[in-house]
């Protein structure tokens, strides 16, 4: 179960940076990107997605 939660939470980070809240979807992407930080290869292509949504929110001025 640990890992649909992770999953769960990717979903809202990727809603989040759709709707414009930075704030949740920034903390959500940084959830994601810890909790499998060192997982198993098969799910780092999602650590690898959280990774870009926080350099994507955290470097975008658009989205302040």
């Amino acid at each position: 179960w640990p890992s649909l939660k992770v999953m769960w939470i990717l979903e809202r980070a990727r809603v989040n940076e759709r709707l414009g809240v930075r704030p949740k979807a920034i903390d959500a992407y940084l959830y994601v990107a810890n909790a499998w930080r060192n997982a198993d290869p098969v799910v780092q292509p999602y650590v690898e997605e959280a990774r870009r949504g926080l350099a994507r929110l955290n470097t975008d001025p658009a989205r302040s």
